[in-house]
């Protein structure tokens, strides 16, 4: 016969294991890790954790992109509403932007001004199993970007 003081006890365990189950099965292994390289792809601005705007708001007409020329060492793309382009050096989790080269300069409003300043602080990469690709400073999430499917986004 059970314990009649362990009912609330086993209760409280269904009740903790039950989310655990769902994020088991939700996420589960029936979903492949998505295999993106780095060069080569139009990584198209997704978040900036450390904003209080959201990105439309930080960027009404064009969200920032880039894309990793391997062959160059540059990465560019479009910081918003200007043309973009910088060394970068690459090794291993390791990331760094060198200073921007010389591009159109139109007032595109403070989204830019965030977006560059944060490159210029990455210092570590990696693409997560569904195929972001996340730029840190230190433990620190400062750009999220999705790959594109096509050269350029819209």
């Amino acid at each position: 016969m059970c314990n009649p003081h362990l009912k609330p006890i086993r209760s409280g365990l269904v009740w903790l294991l039950l989310p655990l189950l769902y994020l088991a099965f939700a996420c589960g292994s029936s979903r492949e890790a998505v295999s993106v390289p780095l060069t080569g792809t139009v990584w198209l601005l997704e978040n900036m954790p450390g904003q209080a705007l959201e990105i439309a708001a930080l960027f009404p007409g064009q969200k920032p992109y880039l894309r990793f020329e391997e062959d160059s060492g540059k990465v560019a793309g479009n910081s918003g509403c200007n043309g973009y382009s910088a060394p970068y050096r690459l090794e291993g989790s390791r990331l760094s932007f060198g200073p921007p080269d010389p591009a159109t300069l139109m007032y595109c409003g403070e989204g830019e001004r965030h977006f560059k300043n944060a490159l210029q602080q990455i210092d570590r990469w990696g693409i997560t199993p569904n195929g972001k690709l996340f730029l840190q400073q230190g433990d620190s999430l400062l750009l999220v970007f999705a790959p594109q499917a096509v050269d350029q986004p819209q």
